[in-house]
């Protein structure tokens, strides 16, 4: 299981095998991608990951916030990781104002990878796990690997 857990810190790990550099913490988001992280609206968390400027330019204008086009702070990638901590700000006021599937559905439509951040509820209601044999439907409910 540590293994496991390693492995899927790959990012950071091999930073720090290479450079014996530590990551300051940087809270859902990706160490060398901003913003890629998790967002709150209304109703719940989504996280939206701008892998390129293209996308940053589209979600900003998503997310009414146009102006951060022009601004020169967040012009590249290595501008907007210097500045994680505007970015989260600037950009996640307005997000406060509609809900998770309002956000959704205009990142989806301007092409901005996003997706909703889903609650154990969310998670043990979904189609994929009711048609799997888990030990979560038995007198005494947990979780463990599919007994098939």
């Amino acid at each position: 299981m540590l293994e496991a857990t390693i492995s899927m810190l790959a990012d950071l790990t091999t930073v720090f095998l290479n450079t014996n550099v530590e990551y300051e913490k940087f809270g859902s988001g990706h160490p060398d991608v901003v913003p890629y992280q998790a967002f709150n609206s209304s109703d719940g968390y989504f996280i939206v990951a701008c892998l390129t400027n293209a996308f940053f330019k589209r979600l900003v204008t998503v997310i009414g916030a146009p102006e951060l086009n022009d601004d020169e702070r967040f012009k590249t990638n290595h501008d907007r990781v210097e500045r994680r901590d505007v970015i989260g700000g600037d950009s996640s006021g307005n997000l406060l104002t509609n809900t998770r599937d309002h956000w959704l559905a205009l990142c989806e439509g301007a092409d901005v990878p996003a997706c909703k951040v889903n609650s154990f509820g969310d998670v043990f209601a979904m189609e994929q796990l009711a048609s799997q044999d888990q030990s979560w439907t038995g007198p005494t409910r947990t979780t463990s690997p599919s007994r098939r």
